[in-house]
């Protein structure tokens, strides 16, 4: 379980409500946001707005490097295949109109870093300032791939 110190925020001179800098962060608090306060018995909840793209779920390719006997596309009857670069750049540049960029996180069905652009894909996301998350097996987790996985500043594997 993760321990979280509790934060406290202040109301300013001028009435200004004033939230420690990384609440901001976890809430997105940009100027002119808009944020959902409800109140119930003895409590005041304050929460992002529903307009707010926080995460973008790419799957790069629905295949796998695996045969696990429990995995579930061996009971499913979908085509194997990649994602297309042309829809990976067109998906990149409609996050752009997201402020802040949303999270991105590469994983699915199949096993990403067998996408033979995986590593751009991170990249793409990284130059615009993104945030990428991958998950993997590991098998395919080379000392060369690490190192570039490294380099290019993946977030989270």
């Amino acid at each position: 379980m993760k321990f979280n110190p509790t934060r406290f925020a202040v109301v300013d001179t001028e009435g200004n409500l004033k939230f420690p800098h990384e609440i901001k962060d976890v809430i997105y608090l940009t100027p002119e946001v808009i944020l959902r306060i409800e109140t119930g018995e003895n409590e005041v909840q304050i929460q992002p707005s529903s307009d707010h793209l926080a995460r973008v779920y790419l799957e790069p390719t629905n295949r796998c490097n695996l045969e696990c006997r429990t995995c579930i596309r061996n009971v499913w009857d979908e085509p194997l295949g990649m994602m297309e670069w042309e829809i990976y750049e067109q998906i990149l540049d409609g996050i752009h109109a997201f402020t802040p960029m949303p999270t991105v996180f590469l994983g699915g069905f199949g096993e990403p870093l067998i996408h033979p652009k995986i590593i751009e894909m991170i990249r793409g996301v990284k130059e615009s300032g993104g945030s990428v998350e991958l998950i993997t097996n590991g098998i395919l987790l080379t000392e060369d791939v690490s190192a570039q996985l490294i380099e290019i500043g993946l977030d989270i594997l």
